[in-house]
């Protein structure tokens, strides 16, 4: 044999091996960019898979939130020395045909983490609640609520609408429902329900001096309901202040509601769902989860006896090393705190006090002070979201 094909030979076993070890650097190096550009997947997006179909081609293909992502990752296949074969989605799906946004239409929408009936409840929204819609699958929606949260809903619970009808939504006379619970009738008599409401539900409507008030619901349906809790919505969202007395006043009224994992509601709620109802009944909107919700505001050295935090404060729960915060409360004066957990009620952290938590005091990890801080995402004044 002479050395050309020698050569030949040889050239033939080596560079499939080599493009083969490429091309699985190139996968773990999209896997790499994935995490870093979205290192949350409860409010990002980035699920991408490659397919090597032909020598240097690869087919990227998954679904993304931004068009930015979108280049970041082609060129990171072109960069490794491959032609990318663009097979992306970029969400909200084309197939919903304009109508991306969405309004929640029942008092309170369970929200999952995939759309099945039995999948886990990651949390809720209620009525009036503005959402933008990804994408259907039989039916059920993906959304993604003004939290950025990430999860689906059955389509009974949404009414589609457009940028421009969303728009229109929010120039009407709207008000929100700052009580725990109310119903909505067909009229005065009472004699047909049309819906129920919880704390934080919004809906049209202009409460004059009568003790009823005539409201329309996001869907179009219409009733009258007691007008005691309905304020002004524009007018609630401009002077809601979460002051440290506010935010224990509205927590107090939680008390004895029920513990439901993914809860966000006044019928039944989960810790850091109750954390961010509280914060949302006072103009605020917080991200969903307890460690998510720890990235955010001052942290505070609370102290041997919890002598440095304030009413308001938020107590976070878990574990320091390694860090995993499973739990959140709200510091509410006097070493206490009040918490969802079983039922919204008020523990201690003094070891000497009848309703002291070993729990709560054996798993403390941090504080937060969630007060006085400017507007942006995780901390986000309603008044300033665009989608409200």
């Amino acid at each position: 044999m002479n050395r050309n094909l020698l050569l030949l030979f040889a050239s033939l076993l080596i560079f499939p091996g080599c493009y083969d070890r490429r091309y699985t650097r190139l996968q773990e190096k999209t896997e790499m960019l994935c995490r870093e550009l979205v290192p949350d997947a409860r409010t990002g997006l980035c699920k991408v898979t490659l397919e090597k179909v032909s020598g240097k081609k690869v087919v990227v293909k998954g679904e993304l939130l931004s068009q930015e992502n979108r280049e970041k990752l082609l060129l990171l296949v072109s960069e490794s020395g491959f032609e990318a074969l663009d097979s992306l989605i970029i969400l909200p799906d084309s197939a919903l045909q304009g109508k991306v946004r969405g309004l929640v239409t029942v008092s309170v929408a369970n929200l999952r983490a995939k759309p099945d009936h039995g999948a886990e409840l990651v949390s809720q929204a209620t009525m009036g609640t503005p959402v933008m819609i990804l994408k259907k699958h039989l039916d059920w929606y993906f959304i993604q609520t003004p939290d950025h949260y990430l999860s689906w809903t059955n389509s009974s619970s949404l009414v589609k609408i457009t940028d421009e009808e969303l728009n229109a939504w929010n120039r009407s006379d709207r008000m929100i429902f700052t009580g725990q619970y109310g119903v909505i009738f067909s009229d005065d008599s009472g004699a047909r329900r049309i819906s129920d409401l919880v704390a934080g539900c919004i809906v049209k409507g202009k409460r004059g001096k009568d003790k009823s008030v005539q409201v329309e619901l996001p869907d179009g349906r219409r009733g009258v309901s007691g007008a005691a809790y309905f304020t002004d919505f524009t007018t609630w969202a401009g002077n809601a202040t979460p002051l440290p007395d506010n935010l224990i006043r509205t927590a107090q009224e939680f008390t004895g509601i029920p513990y439901l994992w993914g809860g966000t509601s006044s019928k039944a709620i989960d810790c850091s769902g109750f954390t961010k109802t509280v914060w949302f009944l006072n103009g605020i909107i917080l991200e969903r989860d307890a460690s998510q919700q720890f990235k955010y505001g001052e942290v505070i050295d609370a102290g041997p006896e919890q002598e440095n935090l304030k009413p308001g404060d938020l107590l976070f729960f878990g574990r320091k090393e390694p860090l995993r915060i499973v739990h959140v409360g709200i510091y509410s004066g006097n070493r206490e705190v009040i918490h969802s957990s079983g039922q919204v009620w008020v523990n201690s952290m003094d070891s000497t006090c009848t309703h002291f938590s070993r729990y709560l005091f054996s798993t403390y990890v941090g504080s937060r002070r969630m007060t006085g801080l400017s507007s942006r995402f995780g901390y986000m004044k309603v008044k300033d979201h665009p989608w409200y």
